[in-house]
């Protein structure tokens, strides 16, 4: 069994990483973070390779590929249990705030976006490394928002229940100017853009909490 390394890399050196994912995606992570200076020393296809790769290795960061046919919530979870302090990062490809936020309740330590490697991948590897949660700025909202209001609450739970706004204005007896601010402001406050993302955060009360040990980064406009 390999010696475990440190639970982070130094300053003084870069984070081992493995790619998990289709080869030609995985190409493109190698040659971009080797052109940062961060080697990938392995890219694997499966979990079966990653955990016999283990036994040698102690990665600090996995970058898990999007559209690499692996379901990330899964995936990480097999990984903690051979390589528990093994830090992810994951590409995605959809832009929106909602495949960010499943991405972190999935466990992913980090999101950077397939239009955004080669201008960030290689600094969210090392911000990952070194313990830190990393989103697009644009998404910032899905890692630490302010709670909803009661009155927000029963707005969003209406609409996710498919009601309009001027339906919900007569159920909760307000104006449907108020009940535009009421979903202008919780739609700001969830990270969502439209009515269509609010049932599963509502309805099915899966909305993201930050874990409290990671420390927030935001780097570029995208990643």
């Amino acid at each position: 069994m390999a010696e475990p390394l440190a639970d982070v890399p130094t300053a003084a050196m870069d984070p081992i990483v493995v790619a998990l994912g289709g080869r030609a995606m995985s190409q493109r992570v190698e040659d971009t973070l080797a052109r940062q200076g961060i080697d990938v020393v392995a890219c694997v296809e499966d979990l079966d390779e990653l955990e016999e790769l283990s036994t040698t290795c102690h990665p600090h960061v996995l970058v898990l590929l999007d559209g690499s046919g692996h379901d990330p919530a899964a995936t990480i979870r097999a990984l903690w249990a051979f390589l528990p302090r093994t830090r992810v990062v994951m590409t995605l490809r959809d832009h929106r705030a909602a495949a960010v936020r499943e991405a972190l309740k999935a466990g992913a330590d980090g999101v950077v976006l397939e239009s955004q490697l080669a201008m960030s991948l290689a600094a969210v590897v090392r911000a990952v490394s070194l313990g830190h949660a990393v989103v697009p700025l644009t998404d910032r909202s899905v890692l630490g928002r302010q709670p909803l209001t009661t009155r927000e609450r029963e707005v969003l739970e209406l609409a996710a229940d498919g009601l309009t706004n001027v339906e919900i204005g007569t159920r909760l007896h307000l104006a449907e100017s108020t009940i535009k601010s009421h979903l202008s402001s919780g739609f700001s406050k969830l990270g969502v853009r439209s009515r269509s993302e609010l049932p599963a955060l509502i309805r099915e009360g899966r909305e993201y909490r930050p874990a409290a040990s990671r420390t927030t980064a935001h780097l570029g406009g995208n990643a």
